[in-house]
């Protein structure tokens, strides 16, 4: 009775001893609670693959455990966290993948993992593979532990270049047609700042990204055309004579943007040009003009009647300015004054300018000619500029020579043939 007694005392005891150590492990799975991937993943049919496309499709409902018990119940699952690493290094969860939050779904796009390649400048054109781990729904569970999946792999083939498909042509009038509707529509044009154009000869017929051009020049608004006028202007400034000329062009991005200049779109067509005679050139006509009042397009016409007339009130400084479409080197500058000439003008020429906002004010701007006592007598006035280089001409007027507003008929700009 008494061994009886002993023996059944020693089993309550260590049976005491064994409950409470499962109370401890207990305790201890408690306050961890993590998340752990199912490793019978690696057993078909659950195994992620990449399609043929580059989507990476995997079975969501058995990695959540829909279809498993022994994984973790759905409702301890908010999401999975896919993230992709070069297969030939391995996972390792100390750097930085491209990872992508997923639910609810078994498939994740080529452009999305593209999309987050580019985002962390991952190296293209080498194989990837897909590892992933649950994001817990609940706070009292973590999320778990990454699982990478290395038999799985898919090489991705992308750049880091502006990639908007189009085409660019030359009508029949020799303008330079572009499809801008194409480069506003695609989510990559609003990295676009300019197009660069790429000048080539007639006998021209194939090229690729390291061709040399006979010329180049930038195309900054957007515009359906390029007008042959501008086209000539440029071959003038690149010392090319009359000929046929073929044009490529690439998409250069803004300064802010990851992306590299586009590749070269295909040749167009080849049209005659005839550039500008320089000794001849009057390259203020028929472009674009601004002022603070009045109809200003009329200084640049090449009609003699027409004339500018300043609508400004005495408290405004009354100013024109000529986009001449390119930078050039002029040197002079002749202006038709109506009887109501300026007395005091000041004759800038400058790059850097939004013609949307500038509203006059030239007090950071140097000028390359400065009249202070211009005679009433000369209606044709030859103003000589000092250094004059830029797209934007400017003139300011500061005093009047009679009591009416300023007047002018034409105003004409020619290029300094020194600098040619």
């Amino acid at each position: 009775m008494k061994k009886s007694f002993i023996a059944t005392m020693m089993v309550f005891v260590l049976g005491g001893i064994y409950m409470t150590k499962l109370s401890a492990i207990s305790a201890i799975a408690e306050t961890e609670k993590l998340l752990s991937p199912n490793l019978a993943i690696q057993n078909a049919p659950h195994q992620p693959y990449f399609e043929n496309n580059g989507n990476l499709r995997y079975p969501w409902e058995y990695l959540t455990g829909r279809y498993n018990s022994y994984g973790p119940t759905v409702k301890d699952i908010a999401s999975l966290d896919v993230a992709f690493f070069p297969t030939d290094e391995g996972f390792d969860d100390e750097k930085e993948y491209a990872t992508i939050n997923h639910k609810d779904d078994g498939i994740i796009s080529h452009d999305l993992i593209i999309d987050q390649l580019k985002s962390i400048h991952a190296e293209p054109n080498i194989s990837y593979s897909p590892a992933f781990r649950y994001v817990s729904k609940v706070e009292e569970y973590s999320n778990s532990d990454w699982y990478a999946i290395n038999d799985v792999s898919y090489v991705f083939d992308f750049d880091y270049t502006l990639n908007i498909y189009g085409k660019i042509s030359v009508d029949e009038t020799g303008r330079l047609v572009w499809p801008w509707e194409i480069f506003t529509a695609n989510p990559q044009g609003a990295e676009i700042n300019h197009i660069q154009v790429l000048v080539f000869s007639d006998d021209t017929f194939e090229i690729d990204d390291k061709s040399s051009s006979l010329a180049t020049f930038d195309i900054f608004y957007e515009d359906q055309f390029t007008s042959r006028e501008t086209i000539e202007k440029h071959l003038m400034q690149a010392h090319l004579k009359r000929d046929e000329y073929r044009f490529s062009a690439r998409l250069i991005p803004t300064l802010d943007s990851d992306l590299l200049p586009s590749h070269l779109y295909p040749l167009t067509g080849a049209f005659p040009y005839t550039p500008i005679d320089l000794e001849l050139a009057n390259v203020a006509k028929n472009c674009e003009v601004y002022s603070g009042s009045g109809n200003a397009k009329a200084v640049v016409d090449a009609n003699y009647e027409t004339r500018w007339i300043d609508e400004s009130n005495e408290n405004t400084i009354a100013w024109l300015m000529i986009d001449l479409g390119v930078t050039h080197y002029l040197s002079k500058v002749k202006i038709y004054w109506e009887a109501a000439y300026a007395k005091e003008y000041d004759v800038f020429l400058e790059n850097n300018i939004n013609v949307e906002t500038f509203n006059g004010d030239t007090s950071s701007f140097k000028a390359v000619a400065s009249v202070k006592e211009h005679d009433k007598y000369i209606y044709e006035d030859d103003c000589m500029l000092n250094e004059a280089y830029g797209r934007y001409l400017i003139i300011k007027f500061l005093s009047k020579g009679t009591a009416y507003n300023y007047s002018i008929y034409e105003i004409e700009a020619y290029v300094d043939l020194s600098a040619y």
